[in-house]
């Protein structure tokens, strides 16, 4: 990207291949990441591990865009790009220090895909608390979590704004995540986080309709900051949730599919709510779909709740 910004030879098109290169590269590299850290501390340290690695995803939230806003403005974007990509560099480093453990396998090795994948299905979605939390992770990631994939809509058609907008959304953002990162952190126990999850579901829709009905820059970046610690929040213990109750054999297997919702779930929220934005705007259809997933977050939130608490908080891998 930067080498092609740089010759002056990006056009909607090369953008358009090298994000899905970039997804389907990430669609390996996030469930593996997710699989690192319950290999990495023990079992009653999980909680805050999995939190901890989440401050730093938001922390380069916040952090990123605030310098990317001035240096793409300062030194243009394709400078801006090259930055970004020599400071993989330390990422790259500790990954070859790392010694994981060795106490998960997975058996019935030499079967094919396509039996992987069934069984692995038939696990996650036979299993009475984890599947709900699967299905409203991937119904909150269509309908609401696409949001940061249409700042650069709202900064620039919205708001009015430029480059400094759009770092001043997502750094909002950043914050937002970080400090809800940092909460779970510090909480680093497993009672309650099913309670939690559900708030922050259903935060997250109500902050993302607060953020499509405004028109105003400063109430929008204090929605924004909002969704972002509820978002944070909820993902948060949706993984948790899911990292304790998973058997360790199908651990990767189960973050495969969580990294669908995190990832594939609000690219495809994005595509289509963009494709409602031609004819009706980004505000009404990004209201709208914040508004149906916070029905659903309630209903499931007032029926469900208790069963799904009892099941995923008392729960362990061996059971």
């Amino acid at each position: 990207l930067a080498a092609l910004a740089l010759a002056g030879l990006i056009n909607a098109w090369a953008i358009l291949v090298l994000a899905f290169l970039l997804g389907s590269i990430e669609s390996m590299a996030t469930p593996a990441r997710m699989t690192i850290a319950p290999n990495l501390v023990p079992k009653e340290d999980l909680s805050g591990a999995i939190a901890l690695t989440a401050v730093s995803f938001n922390s380069a939230t916040f952090i990123g865009p605030a310098f990317a806003g001035l240096a793409i403005a300062g030194i243009g974007a394709g400078w801006t790009f090259a930055i970004a990509a020599i400071a993989f560099t330390p990422h790259y480093l500790v990954l070859r220090r790392l010694k994981l453990s060795e106490s998960e396998h997975v058996s019935g090795g030499g079967r094919s895909l396509v039996t992987d994948i069934y069984e692995a299905l038939r696990y996650l979605f036979g299993h009475k608390g984890i599947a709900p939390i699967l299905i409203l992770a991937l119904a909150g990631g269509v309908l609401v979590r696409h949001l940061p994939e249409l700042m650069p809509g709202f900064a620039g058609d919205v708001f009015k704004g430029g480059p400094e907008t759009l770092g001043a959304l997502m750094s909002s953002f950043g914050v937002g995540g970080m400090c809800g990162s940092l909460w779970i952190a510090n909480r680093n126990r497993i009672q309650g986080t099913t309670t939690i999850f559900f708030l922050g579901f259903i935060g997250n829709a109500a902050f993302v309709f607060a953020f499509a009905v405004t028109g105003h820059i400063l109430i929008g970046m204090m929605a924004v900051a909002m969704f972002g610690f509820s978002m944070s929040t909820s993902g948060n213990c949706a993984q948790i949730l899911i990292q304790s109750a998973v058997q360790g054999s199908m651990r990767a297997r189960a973050m495969s599919l969580y990294s669908l919702t995190f990832r594939g779930a609000p690219a495809l929220g994005a595509m289509l709510f963009g494709a409602f934005s031609v004819i009706y705007g980004l505000q009404a259809p990004v209201a709208i779909g914040a508004s149906v997933s916070f029905i659903l977050g309630s209903v499931i939130f007032l029926k469900y709740r208790a069963r799904i608490r009892q099941l995923m908080e008392t729960r362990t891998e061996d059971t």
